[in-house]
């Protein structure tokens, strides 16, 4: 269960559903007491354990990759359902579980995701992530920039993990 905050500024309660769709992905569904779908998130663990091999002093490249991240409920998204009210925190919660499920696979609460353009502002500003390759004079012509691969900093996990109150 997860409280959240709905447009008329009262709360809800939400319940969370976990299934595990491949041996290291998972997906968890966030849904009303209706049954009504109002959140979802795909995320992969990946756990790399021989990086060590090729650097002894390599910094752990495990981490959580959130494949997908939907509120079905936000006004002016592609998957938006006019049907149901619009809850707050959705986003904020799922990524916290994320966060946790980093920690858990003994990730360090790594995490990585490629933001969609309606939200990657809100990355920045609210959850505090930064581009994991940002552009540099030094990037040669053939290097792809992609600006919306971005990654969790250290001084972001906190703060994270007490957004809105946290899980």
């Amino acid at each position: 269960k997860i409280r959240v905050r709905i447009a008329d500024g009262g709360e809800a309660i939400l319940n969370v559903f976990k299934k595990r769709t491949n041996t290291n992905a998972e997906n968890y569904k966030i849904v009303n007491d209706y049954n009504e779908l109002i959140g979802e998130m795909d995320l992969v663990i990946k756990k790399i354990t021989d990086y060590q091999r090729y650097d002894s002093t390599a910094k752990d490249p495990s981490h959580v990759f959130v494949d997908m991240l939907k509120n079905y409920t936000r006004p002016g998204t592609p998957d938006h359902n006019p049907n149901i009210i619009y809850h707050k925190d959705i986003g904020t919660r799922l990524l916290q579980i994320a966060q946790r499920r980093s920690d858990e696979a003994l990730c360090n609460g790594e995490m990585r995701l490629n933001a969609k353009g309606e939200s990657r502002e809100w990355y920045f500003d609210v959850i505090g992530m930064k581009q994991l390759h940002p552009p540099s004079k030094s990037m040669y012509h053939f290097q792809i920039h992609n600006p919306n691969l971005l990654y969790l900093p250290a001084e972001a996990k906190e703060p994270l993990s007490r957004l809105h109150g946290g899980l």
